[in-house]
């Protein structure tokens, strides 16, 4: 829903020449009004003209900013990667398994409670690229590795096993956000228990 449908009205962007933390207030404010866009419409639906209007900007600031539409969805999926990495970073490391158990609740949270950033991520036109190069999937396949490292996990190749894991992890969420499980309940313990199924698998 966009800012004016709330009854906020569109955050106003100022013109003229930004200095370094005007720059960065409006890379911000685009970038969150052109993930609530991507999340309503989609990639066919998602265009610059409909961002710009929600925060109140010309599209020539956009085009400035982020050098078009698709440097623009580029720029809502790297920064949603980088949103989940943030949250990935409050994960301590003292237990390695409990760490990688840790890892995969939180990406079910930022699923659930900031599905414009996660739908940002799926519909990315250059997803998997970006998940490849993102700082969340390099501290996954750390993780994995620490595991592997200590005994937890049996050896291998720890992007494999990494890559496993994101998969389910992302599977699972999807079947949740698209209604498959009675209640959020159900969908956590069968979330919890194919993380099980496949942990023991990796051991």
């Amino acid at each position: 829903m966009s800012a004016t449908k709330k009854g906020r009205g569109p955050k106003k962007l100022a013109g003229g020449e930004p200095s370094l933390v005007a720059r960065a207030v409006k890379v911000r404010a685009v970038l969150d009004a052109a993930a609530e866009v991507l999340g309503e419409d989609g990639v066919e639906g998602f265009n610059v003209r409909e961002v710009a209007k929600r925060v109140g900007a010309s599209t020539m600031v956009i085009y400035t900013l982020f050098g078009g539409r698709d440097g623009l969805l580029a720029a809502v999926c790297q920064d949603s990667l980088e949103r989940l990495a943030v949250s990935f970073d409050r994960v301590g490391h003292g237990d390695h398994l409990a760490a990688l158990g840790s890892l995969a609740v939180r990406y079910r949270r930022f699923a659930l409670t900031r599905r414009e950033y996660y739908r940002a991520i799926l519909l990315a036109p250059s997803l998997s690229s970006q998940v490849r190069g993102s700082r969340a999937l390099a501290i996954l396949v750390r993780t994995v590795k620490a595991c592997m490292d200590a005994g937890a996990l049996a050896q291998g190749d720890p992007e494999i096993a990494a890559d496993a894991l994101w998969g389910l992890v992302h599977g699972m969420v999807g079947l949740e956000l698209g209604g498959h499980f009675p209640s959020s309940r159900v969908a956590e313990e069968r979330f919890l228990l194919a993380g099980k199924a496949l942990l023991a698998g990796l051991r």
